[in-house]
């Protein structure tokens, strides 16, 4: 029977092609758990380190068992016929209980199925299984030597088979998840490629709004300068227009004036119509209806118009105002017509008296009787005199230019022809106060 035993011992001398054929397998192990997360694979690699070393240590403490046992059973020396099947027995199931957890892998169903045969299975987390390749002890203990070395025999050559299949997995595992990379470096690629289109395009959009923008705002620019420049030029415009109807209008004035001057012949401009009547006349004097209630002041000159056919009037001569009353004047005659004396029921009129309101004199350049003196002479005969040109200006005596410039370009005779207010010259206004 102890041949028998060692007969077959001897047939397990397999066991160093078994430990290098488990490093290979371990060796494949670890390509596969390769394929795993990269947290699990740093775990499974150390595990499978330490499955490699334990597997080291068993092959060492198996190789110093079968000596054992050989020396036990008598196989070698002086142990011949010493060992029996209970030591035997008794060591391998050692050996066995040592070497357990070389016996005991984890496997992910997802990926692989194995066999499992005379081992016991135990359900983990997810989809992973643990596989107990040897028996429990005590299931061992009960078996005799003869049983128990087929079942360890079967145990290493299930866990063989399996690691090989799972090897054989891992690789084609390893291929698909490289196809599965190459496939995602492919899409990646391509994301970029449409990425970098896109950006292509995204620079090519906002180069072309850059580029419209920019003839837009051109477009703008150009725009508001012609704006611009058709706003200065109806502004100009405008001005002209204004100008030249200043000029019209102070034109249309003068011509208004000439041609007044021109229908009163020698005599000065009317200003609010005759100023009064010719009450008696004769011997070189005459009496007229204005007096010291009206403002009127000795020394005034009035012309005298006497009435013709028709309706209208024509000068008969010129009286000057000696003495006044209340309501009345007495005059002398200046000047009267041989043909046509004054009389009562003329009419009388003069540039320097207003029945109704105390008349506003302005002058303007140089004059032959002094400026201070002919404004004394226009108050004490009972006008005001303005030192500047306004609408309420009745009359605008002009002199000689002053200091070279021409009398229509100085501001108060513009001023004068754009409110129509009368020009007298220093000759008319001489005339009136007898001078």
């Amino acid at each position: 029977m102890i041949r028998q035993i060692r007969g077959r011992e001897r047939g397990m001398s397999f066991w160093p092609f078994v430990i290098t054929l488990l490093l290979f397998l371990v060796t494949v192990y670890l390509w596969y758990e390769a394929s795993s997360k990269h947290e699990q694979q740093v775990s499974e690699i150390a595990t499978l380190r330490d499955k490699l070393k334990a597997a080291d240590e068993a092959k060492t403490d198996y190789n110093n068992r079968i000596l054992a046992l050989e020396t036990a059973t008598g196989f070698q020396d002086a142990a011949v016929g010493q060992a029996t099947a209970d030591s035997v027995k008794k060591g391998l199931l050692a050996w066995c209980e040592k070497n357990r957890a070389n016996f005991t892998v984890e496997f992910d169903t997802d990926r692989w199925s194995p066999t499992g045969s005379g081992g016991k299975v135990e359900k983990l987390a997810g989809t992973k299984v643990k596989y107990l390749y040897l028996p429990s002890t005590p299931e061992l203990e009960r078996l005799s030597i003869e049983t128990l070395l087929p079942v360890v025999d079967n145990a290493i050559t299930n866990i063989l088979k399996d690691l090989k299949q799972a090897g054989e997995a891992a690789g084609k595992w390893k291929k698909d998840f490289d196809a599965a990379q190459a496939g995602i470096k492919a899409a990646l690629d391509a994301k970029d490629a449409a990425r970098a289109e896109l950006s292509t395009q995204k620079s090519q959009i906002e180069t072309q709004f850059a580029n419209r923008e920019k003839e837009l705002l051109d477009q703008i620019a150009a725009q508001k300068a012609a704006a611009q420049q058709a706003n200065a030029e109806a502004e100009t415009a405008k001005k002209e227009k204004e100008s030249f109807e200043a000029k019209a209008t102070s034109q249309i004035n003068q011509l208004k004036s000439e041609l007044k001057t021109a229908m009163s012949k020698d005599k000065p401009m009317l200003s609010e119509g005759f100023d009064g009547d010719v009450l008696d006349a004769g011997s070189g004097i005459a009496f007229i209806n204005i007096g010291k209630k009206s403002m009127l002041m000795p020394g005034t000159v009035f012309d005298v118009h006497g009435s013709v056919k028709g309706g209208g009037t024509t000068p008969v001569g010129r009286i000057r105002v000696m003495s006044c009353d209340e309501g009345t004047a007495q005059c002398i005659v200046m000047d009267e017509s041989p043909s046509r004396p004054i009389a009562q029921g003329d009419k009388v009129i003069s540039p320097l008296f207003s029945a109704n309101r105390k008349l506003t004199f302005a002058t303007v350049g140089d004059f032959a009787m002094g400026r201070s003196q002919l404004e004394g002479k226009i108050k004490d005969l009972g006008g005001a005199v303005s030192a500047a040109i306004s609408p309420t200006v009745d009359y605008l005596i002009v002199g000689s230019p002053a200091s070279g410039e021409a009398i229509e370009d100085t501001a108060s005779y513009k001023a004068a022809k754009e409110y129509g207010i009368t020009l007298l010259t220093e000759r008319d206004v001489k005339a009136f106060m007898n001078l």
